[in-house]
């Protein structure tokens, strides 16, 4: 969910898609608009379900049937869809990058 382009990670998580559907055995369901959205679409399958742009009002429908929340951002501090997922208690993923999310998480799991 969210913008698709380099910065968030996109073509990183479709380059693992392989690895991630061998774990789950679910469709990845990938939201959102931006310049990526036509490799997006163009990989449309039965690995990827591509749905586009979602309203604010459809994020935790979408949510709520997750299964878990993938967040490959190699940018951001605190991601929207990080705290959509706690807020409706969905597991996340952070793909570990050089993110403040990614080294906050790996901090406090080294410390659990």
């Amino acid at each position: 969910m969210g913008r698709l382009d380099y910065e968030k990670g996109v073509l990183r998580m479709l380059r693992d898609i392989g690895k991630i559907y061998n774990i789950f055995r679910k469709p990845l369901i990938i939201a959102g608009v931006g310049p990526l959205e036509k490799v997006v679409r163009s990989l449309n399958s039965g690995v990827i379900k591509y749905i586009g742009y979602l309203k604010p009002e459809e994020v935790p429908i979408l949510l709520s049937r997750a299964y878990a929340v993938i967040i490959p951002s190699y940018t951001e501090g605190l991601p929207s869809v990080y705290l959509e997922a706690r807020k409706c208690g969905v597991p996340y993923i952070v793909m570990y990058s050089d993110n403040p999310l990614s080294k906050w998480l790996a901090d406090i799991t080294l410390k659990a």
